[in-house]
């Protein structure tokens, strides 16, 4: 006599969760909220004979502000002014006026010297952009020019160059103030 089979199908408890989240960056100045965030999470029966266990969704809301504060840089109007040569580079060291710059790029004033290694040495002054001023700025790096002392007689060919970005900063042979990005 052959009895009938019975099978017992038991199911287990599965917790799954799954978030979607819309992320969008804020601009400039704004405030922005999150969007609600959905989370799927099924509901959990104890295990019975043949049953299935179905996800119910939940909608959970996460309210969040982030504020930027972000200013932007004016443009200037008007170009700076600076002093530049007043005569031939071999006595410009001394001998400069105030001129106003060409353009309003040209917010940056430069002075340069050529030391030559008899001792005598040239000075170029300008206006420059902040192109030109990083540009300058790289002779920061030669320790004679780090701590070059126009007092002092140099018997060495070399060139420096220092970038300032205040009116008339230019004045005397190396700036006080140096241009740091």
């Amino acid at each position: 006599m052959s009895s009938p089979m019975t099978s017992t199908v038991a199911s287990s408890t599965v917790r799954t969760a799954i978030t979607t989240s819309i992320v969008t960056p804020p601009t400039s100045g704004t405030t922005t909220e999150a969007a609600p965030s959905t989370t799927l999470t099924p509901s959990t029966t104890p295990p019975t004979s043949g049953t299935t266990t179905e996800a119910a969704p939940s909608t959970t809301l996460t309210p969040s502000t982030t504020t930027t504060v972000s200013q932007p840089t004016p443009k200037p109007t008007r170009p700076t002014s600076c002093n530049l040569c007043n005569g031939p580079p071999f006595i410009c060291e001394d001998r400069y006026i105030a001129h106003q710059c060409q353009s309003v790029d040209q917010q940056f004033c430069v002075t340069t010297i050529h030391n030559n290694d008899d001792g005598t040495r040239s000075v170029f002054r300008s206006c420059a952009t902040e192109t030109d001023c990083r540009g300058a700025n790289r002779s920061s790096d030669d320790r004679r020019c780090r701590d070059y002392d126009p007092s002092n007689l140099y018997l060495d060919d070399f060139r420096c160059s220092w970038c300032c970005n205040t009116a008339l900063c230019n004045t005397g042979t190396v700036p006080s103030d140096l241009y740091s990005p």
